[in-house]
């Protein structure tokens, strides 16, 4: 029993590495989109200005335009491009597309598994387990490089 309450613990532990690396990437990258919008939008619009209201605020701002973003895999293959742990990466480049899709609506858009699967057009428990498995394959690639 301890053995599995471990395991459970080291999944906790990987996610939440990958879920801070994730996060500290997707900030970066709408930082940057949002430096480049600055220089584009009047400093009237509503959206800018809410944004300047406060640190708080544009931290909110900029996540909802995470979540936005993340809504098209073309952004997911964005936000890899700007990961700047190498192992990381490249242990996210050798995934296929359904488990890339799969890691980031759990993880960054922090969708249940249900909306997942009906996303994905599979079973809810596969995928739990096609979840689970690619943390697993990911911890592996990450410790053996």
């Amino acid at each position: 029993m301890e053995g599995k309450n471990k395991e459970f613990s080291t999944q906790d532990s990987f996610s939440a590495y990958l879920k801070t690396a994730v996060r500290n990437t997707k900030i970066k990258y709408i930082k940057k989109h949002v430096k480049i919008q600055e220089a584009e939008i009047p400093i009237g619009d509503s959206a800018y200005a809410e944004a300047e209201s406060g640190q708080g605020d544009y931290y909110r701002h900029l996540e909802e335009q995470v979540s936005r973003l993340c809504e098209d895999f073309g952004d997911v293959e964005q936000l890899l491009n700007l990961i700047e742990n190498e192992r990381l990466l490249a242990a996210l480049m050798k995934l296929d597309d359904e488990r890339k899709r799969l890691i980031f609506w759990r993880i960054i858009n922090g969708m249940s598994f249900e909306e997942i699967a009906a996303r994905l057009h599979i079973p809810m428990k596969k995928a739990v387990d096609t979840y689970y498995n690619t943390l697993k394959k990911l911890r592996k690639e990450m410790r053996h490089g």
